[in-house]
Formats: structure tokens, C-alpha cells, sequence
């Protein structure tokens, strides 16, 4: 069925990967936060040439919105 409707891929991944899943499905496990913080160092590298990043949504707009504005808020705040 995965196959079917376009995801056999991403379902052969979990399957092998069931461990990796958990722990970023698990409370806590990941966040978009502690990502970014790991990733800044490398993406602000000026050789990096990173244009910007795309967020998978997950159908939720106005709150992966809201999360994006707050933390620019946030470094901002911390940048004055």
C-alpha cells in the first residue's frame, strides 16, 4: 500500500531505522530549536553559500509560523 501511494520509500527507511525514529518521536527527542543551534555554526560559514531552508509543515502553517517568528524574536532579543 505504501508503495501505492507514494511513500514506499520513506516506510523502508522507518522500518530499518525504527530506533532512530523513536528517539526523535519521543518527547523531547528533537527539536527544530536544537537542530538550528547545531547547524548554525556551519551555515553561517560565508563559504557554506546556504541560501535558506525549507521546513516541512506537516499541514501546520500558522503554528510552524508562529514557531519561525518566535524565534527570530528570540535572536533578535539576544542580537541587541
Amino acid at each position: 500500500m505504501a508503495t501505492k501511494i507514494g511513500v514506499g520509500e520513506s516506510t523502508r527507511f522507518l522500518v530499518k531505522h525504527k530506533g532512530t525514529f523513536a528517539r526523535l518521536a519521543a518527547p523531547g527527542g528533537f527539536t527544530g530549536e536544537r537542530f538550528l543551534e547545531k547547524c548554525a555554526p556551519a551555515l553561517g560559514e560565508p563559504n557554506a553559500l546556504v541560501e535558506g531552508l525549507h521546513v516541512f509543515t506537516f499541514n501546520q502553517i500558522a503554528e510552524t509560523e508562529a514557531w519561525r517568528n518566535d524565534l527570530l524574536v528570540g535572536l533578535r532579543n539576544r542580537l541587541t
